[in-house]
């Protein structure tokens, strides 16, 4: 399990912006805690919660992962995200196919 990692934290689950659900560290799954009638309702809800718990947008994010994923992924790891909750990229990544050959010089086939 990745460093930094909160005890649980506040996301909203893949899909539904309505839900507030609780992730712990090292626990795949969630906790639903409630539904909301509006998004912007919820997403007030889980960002106090993670507030009360000192929880950052990298740390949530990385809960979130590691949730779904197992906490041994690289995507558990808060210091694989930004200030704004993106995914780094990793430092070793491969660079995008180039473009193959065009129609044309497949014909022959």
């Amino acid at each position: 399990m990745a460093a930094g990692l909160p005890a649980a934290a506040a996301v909203e689950l893949a899909g539904d912006p309505l839900a507030v659900a609780i992730v712990r560290a090292g626990c795949r799954g969630y906790w639903l805690i409630t539904r909301t009638a509006e998004a912007i309702q919820a997403a007030a809800m889980r960002e106090a919660i993670n507030a009360a718990l000192g929880v950052t947008i990298p740390q949530r994010e990385a809960m979130a992962a590691g949730s779904m994923f197992g906490y041994g992924c690289p995507a558990a790891d808060p210091a694989n995200y930004d200030d704004a909750g993106n995914m780094r990229p990793a430092p070793d990544a491969i660079a995008p196919e180039k473009p193959g050959p065009a129609e044309d010089d497949c014909r022959g086939w």
